[in-house]
């Protein structure tokens, strides 16, 4: 059996032993409370500050949404009216250049026709509204428009032209399309004027025509 002074010695000692391990304890616990509450309390301050930093200063791809590159959009302005304005010079130049070849052009065709009315009986006269030709491509002119009247021998012929107008009609639109389109350049009126008498007379049952005029004559 252990004596009771045995048991005191013990007791003494491990309460000793118990206070010192006790104060030991405490003394760390305070420190770690210690460092650790300053970092804390600076790591919630960091938290604050950036989130008011995220509110207060929006990032650039916000800015360029709130407000777009206005350096853009005057370049753009500029290239639409550059490129509007060239367009209206080029259309005016178009337009000048196509008007002074039309000029030149009825001194060319006209010396020897006349681009008049016809005088005479009006029952020896047969008129043809504008024949339109268009023109191949890469040439001077797109088409070419000309009215023709026929002063005719007798009223027989006429007669004979007028109860067949479609046909004698589609005989002339033919004469002037092959020739027209074979050469580069618009040919005389007179060579077409005796293409067209001739493809008329060979349509003919009886009499001939002689003299056909060009009243209406305009290349586009």
């Amino acid at each position: 059996m252990v004596s009771p002074e045995h048991d005191e010695n013990a007791a003494g000692l491990n309460g000793g032993e118990l206070d010192e391990l006790g104060e030991e304890q405490t003394g760390a616990i305070s420190e770690q409370e210690n460092s650790e509450g300053p970092e804390e309390e600076e790591f919630s301050a960091n938290e604050l500050y950036e989130s008011d930093d995220t509110e207060t200063n929006p990032s650039p791809e916000e800015k360029n949404a709130h407000h777009p590159d206005r350096r853009g959009s005057g370049k753009k302005g500029l290239w639409v009216v550059s490129t509007i304005g060239l367009c209206v010079l080029i259309g005016i130049g178009y337009l000048h250049l196509k008007e002074e070849k039309f000029k030149e052009l009825p001194r060319q065709n006209s010396e020897s026709v006349p681009l008049a009315k016809i005088s005479g009986p009006e029952e020896r006269v047969l008129l043809f509204d504008s024949f339109i030709i268009p023109i191949p491509e890469n040439r001077e002119f797109t088409y070419i428009s000309l009215s023709l009247s026929f002063k005719l021998p007798n009223k027989e012929i006429k007669r004979q032209m007028a109860d067949k107008k479609k046909e004698f009609r589609g005989i002339i639109y033919d004469i002037l399309t092959e020739e027209i389109s074979k050469r580069k350049e618009v040919p005389p009126l007179e060579s077409l004027k005796k293409l067209i008498i001739g493809g008329v007379n060979s349509a003919l049952s009886t009499g001939e025509v002689h003299k056909v005029y060009v009243t209406k004559f305009l290349a586009v």
